[in-house]
This record gives C-alpha cells, structure tokens and sequence, in this order.
C-alpha cells in the first residue's frame, strides 16, 4: 500500500507589496494584490499566509522601507512585489529591487 505524501512543508509567511501611485491615491482600485492573496493562501501543496498586503507609492523611500521592515523586523520567509509605473522614468521600482537584493544578499550568512 502506497503511504501518501504530505505535501504540507511548513507555514511560509508572505508579504504582498503593490507599488501604484494610483492604487495608492485612491484613483483605481489594486485587484493585483488581492488576486496574490488569494492564489498563495490556496493552500494546494503547501501552508502559506499573508502576513501583510500593503500598497505604496512608485517612491523609492517607501517601497525601500517596506521591503527592509518585511524582511529585517517581520523576518518574513517570501515578499512578492507588484506594479510600478512601467517603463518611464518616474519608475524607480527596479532599482530599489536591485539594491534591496544586494544589500540582503551581503547579509546573508554562507552556507
């Protein structure tokens, strides 16, 4: 007799980051963060939870502190980011990507 497989690997604790100046102003509404939301809590192959679902401007001051606080106080174990203004000079969103990466990956402890 086959022993079923549990797929359940632990709770992974997510945080959901939209960037949109519009969301953020009230002008249109973030569907994106929601529908994330939804897809990670699905709870098909593994426990996930949305610790925080948070939208911010396209200011590198803000999505840098949210990014640092998710990861440096909250610990969490996966942060998505969505949105950004597209490909204008306004967008600084893959920039503090960048940067944010290279500064947890110094970090990091290796193994």
């Amino acid at each position: 007799m086959d022993k079923k497989m549990d797929t359940n690997v632990g709770n992974f604790r997510f945080g959901i980051l939209k960037v949109s100046d519009r969301c953020h102003q009230g002008v249109t509404k973030d569907t994106c963060g929601p529908d994330l939301k939804a897809l990670v809590e699905d709870r098909k192959g593994f426990i996930a939870t949305v610790e925080v679902l948070r939208v911010v401007p396209d200011e590198r001051d803000q999505i840098e502190r949210a990014l640092m606080e998710w990861s440096d106080d909250l610990m969490l174990d996966v942060i998505l980011t969505t949105g950004g203004t597209g490909f204008s000079a306004r967008d600084v969103t893959p920039e503090v990507h960048i940067c944010i990466s290279l500064f947890v990956l110094a970090r990091m402890p290796m193994f």
